[in-house]
């Protein structure tokens, strides 16, 4: 892109397009995003000033800001529905990761999936597998599948099992 007075609103130089899996974490997308930049980059510098005279400008009406992302932001709603949450749980990882309250502890989420089931209460653990913490949410469940207890290092909701059994339990609050 063509450096301007604005935030990334130069004319565009070149592009490339690839297919996004909707199960990509945000880090999952930048690690396939980063080497076809740089090597978009390698192609077009032999030739700059050719690539220049070609650049497109930006269409300002499909153009949004994205703030800054906070730790507060990251807090899970458990009153929000299965699919939003999903979301928050892919873009937040690896920063600033998903989280919320168990025993007044902080537990990070760092994967999920959709979850099949009746509505319950938002935040109660109904069930806790090898395949998942069932959890209920907005507009009924969803599975953490992976996710790391205060102090410890990531797991899988198999091994999470083994450390500690959370059906019953409710996250979130204090």
């Amino acid at each position: 892109m063509k450096m301007d007075t604005g935030l990334d609103t130069g004319d565009v130089i070149a592009r490339r397009v690839i297919a996004i899996d909707p199960d990509w974490s945000a880090g999952e997308l930048h690690d396939a995003l980063a080497p076809l930049g740089a090597r978009l980059l390698l192609e077009n510098l032999d030739d700059i000033e050719s690539a220049l005279a070609v650049a497109v400008p930006q269409d300002d009406s499909e153009a949004s800001y994205a703030p800054r992302l906070t730790k507060r932001q990251a807090e899970v709603d458990w009153r929000q529905s299965g699919d939003r949450l999903l979301r928050e749980i892919r873009a937040y990882n690896p920063w600033p990761v998903s989280h919320t309250r168990l025993d007044g502890e902080n537990l990070r989420l760092w994967r999920a999936c959709a979850d099949e089931g009746p509505a319950v209460e938002p935040g109660l653990v109904v069930a806790h597998d090898a395949s998942g913490v069932h959890v209920g949410c907005g507009d009924g469940l969803l599975r953490i599948t992976e996710l790391q207890f205060a102090g410890r290092r990531r797991c899988d909701a198999a091994q999470a099992l083994n450390a500690r059994n959370l059906t019953g339990l409710r996250l979130g609050g204090e």
